[in-house]
């Protein structure tokens, strides 16, 4: 006698949404450039920021050392970004970088590599040297919102948990694929029914289900 195995549904793994019309939302599941079938349950990861950053000295600045590329990694958030000099040195000084929202990320020292909130990037000196108050402005683009599995060494957003696909969905080779996706608690969905990147480790899925419950998505053994 032939046994079919059905695919995984949404049934399988989530047991109970305050509401499915607020709870989900229409996606849209990036192409990875082969066509691939993603499964109920695959927890996903969202193409929040773009690459690379555009870094600008602000006008007026005294000293015209240059701001290397800056590598846009995992902790970046959309927004402008503002690196400026508060300790001058020959050759030198040392400068503090606040993310959009104000807050300080971090601590540099020109002329040696940086990295914080989710920037990097080494800040050189010029023949004339930076004075205080001199400042460069970082801009991160937001990223296409897309969706996609999560990735463990993603580094615009996509390691980070931010989505359950509800039905499965054949993603094609050349183009993107429309899909529903619980994005929003209250919801309870059952641990072992989520479906995560072969490579995970344990502390990674805990992270990600830490991730999913910022959201409202609320993990339980067995639920």
């Amino acid at each position: 006698m032939t046994v079919l195995a059905l695919p995984a549904a949404a049934g399988d793994w989530l047991k109970h949404e305050s509401d499915p019309r607020f709870a989900r939302d229409p996606v849209t599941i990036a192409s990875t450039g082969s066509t691939r079938t993603v499964p109920s349950g695959t927890v996903l990861g969202r193409i929040a920021v773009a690459t690379p950053a555009a870094a600008a000295a602000v006008g007026g600045n005294v000293g015209n050392g240059v701001l290397g590329a800056v590598t846009v990694g995992v902790g970046a958030i959309p927004g402008i970004f503002r690196l400026e000099i508060f300790q001058t040195a020959t050759d030198g000084g040392a400068f503090a970088v606040t993310g959009p929202d104000g807050r300080l990320l971090g601590i540099g020292r020109v002329g040696v590599a940086f990295a914080g909130g989710g920037l990097a990037f080494t800040l050189a000196d010029g023949g004339t040297d930076f004075a205080a108050g001199d400042a460069f402005a970082i801009t991160v683009s937001p990223g296409s919102g897309k969706l996609v599995e999560l990735d463990p060494a993603g580094t615009l957003g996509t390691a980070v948990a931010a989505a359950v696909l509800v039905d499965p969905v054949t993603v094609p080779a050349a183009g993107d694929a429309p899909a529903l996706a619980l994005v929003r608690g209250p919801a309870l969905v059952r641990a072992d029914g989520l479906v995560w990147p072969a490579a995970y480790a344990a502390d990674d899925i805990a992270a990600g289900l830490a991730a999913l419950a910022r959201l409202g998505i609320v993990a339980r053994a067995g639920a």
